[in-house]
């Protein structure tokens, strides 16, 4: 049996809300900041994750803007910057060590009693 969520139709089927945001670690509540800060440095949306995009995002200092944001702007810059250094669709789990799994179980058959 199929079972489907209707409350996430729109979600899916209106693909012209997407926002190119959406692929970087940015949370969605500080997408307006972000595109601020993008602009102010002369970007785009649109060049989220080219190498001139993320070399120019690592290397500015979040004391830049303080003269241009609010007190509470400021505290969110850090975690921006650094989400918008990062190549799209990143994904921490790609640099840590992957798990390794028991082979000797591999199917039910294979469980005997007191593994543990």
């Amino acid at each position: 049996m199929i079972i489907f969520n209707f409350s996430l139709l729109s979600f899916f089927s209106n693909k012209s809300e997407f926002n190119r945001l959406d692929s970087t670690l940015v949370h969605p509540e500080s997408y307006k900041l972000a595109e601020k800060i993008i602009k102010l440095e002369g970007f785009n949306s649109n060049q989220l994750g080219t190498s001139d995009f993320v070399s120019h995002f690592k290397s500015i200092n979040a004391n830049k803007f303080a003269t241009k944001m609010t007190p509470s702007e400021m505290e969110a810059i850090p975690q921006i910057l650094e989400a918008l250094s990062l190549k799209l669709e990143y994904d921490i789990r790609d640099e840590k060590a992957k798990p390794t799994f028991r082979s000797d179980v591999m199917l039910v058959d294979d469980l005997k009693s007191g593994f543990c």
